[in-house]
């Protein structure tokens, strides 16, 4: 069974682009079959064009306009841009606005089906595309600075994601929060990052994601850290091999 995954959190600035990115190459780089879907349009993602899907985009597929169709190589993306943007406007008070993408990923299930992962990289926010992600996935990865805003944050989206979960899909397996961005040099970090085991014990990952000067880097190399700079990509490659061992199919 493919597990699909959503990457998502409210807040901005948490990693979840890097995540996505950098997650999909290393369990690429692992032997799995990996398509990500950049659904946040500021399309932060699609900075890798080297691996975009050709003639689909992520408008056109979560409208249900097109199919997907594999090319035959085992990491991939539907990439997005700006006009994504009009997805919110135009299908917010429509009915089922929260179930478009469960419904293309279905139409397309035999060609989903070829992949081990599919990765959702969501929106910094709750509107209707991070729930079509929510509503969609069978897992959520969930990343979150070890800084007390970012804590803050946290609460507001797990709320928010347990109603989706209760109303929209009981079919979620697992959620796991990802501390990112942690830094020892700071003692709030190792406070925080205590604090969050404490309080999801069970639903935080063991691998956590340290600052990282190569990780900032690689996007204007318009790629991941693991083809950027694969000596500094150590918590990538930790966190696809838990990933891997926490499969739940």
């Amino acid at each position: 069974m493919t597990r699909i995954i959503a990457i998502s959190n409210q807040k901005g600035g948490v990693g979840k682009t890097s995540t996505a990115l950098n997650l999909g190459a290393c369990l690429a780089e692992k032997g799995k079959k990996v398509l990500m879907l950049d659904l946040d349009p500021q399309a932060h993602l699609s900075i890798k064009e080297d691996i975009w899907l050709e003639g689909i985009d992520g408008l056109a597929f979560i409208k249900g306009e097109k199919e997907l169709k594999s090319n035959g190589r085992d990491f991939n993306l539907i990439h997005s841009d700006l006009s994504l943007s009009s997805f919110e406007s135009e299908f917010s008070n429509k009915l089922g606005r929260d179930q478009y993408l469960q419904r293309a990923i279905r139409k397309s299930e035999e060609e989903i089906s070829k992949y081990d992962f599919v990765l959702i990289d969501t929106p910094p926010n709750l509107g209707v595309l991070t729930t079509n992600a929510l509503t969609a996935c069978n897992e959520v990865v969930i990343p979150v600075q070890t800084l007390e805003f970012a804590k803050q944050g946290l609460e507001i989206f797990l709320a928010m994601f347990k109603s989706v979960e209760e109303i929209l899909n009981p079919n979620i397996k697992s959620w796991n929060v990802l501390c990112t961005m942690v830094d020892f040099r700071r003692k709030q970090d190792k406070e925080i990052l205590e604090e969050l085991k404490n309080e999801h014990k069970g639903h935080i990952f063991n691998t956590f994601i340290r600052t990282n000067s190569k990780v900032a880097e690689s996007p204007r190399a318009q790629t991941d850290v693991l083809s950027y700079a694969k000596n500094r990509a150590e918590d990538y490659i930790n966190l696809a091999e838990e990933v891997l061992k926490n499969d739940k199919n």
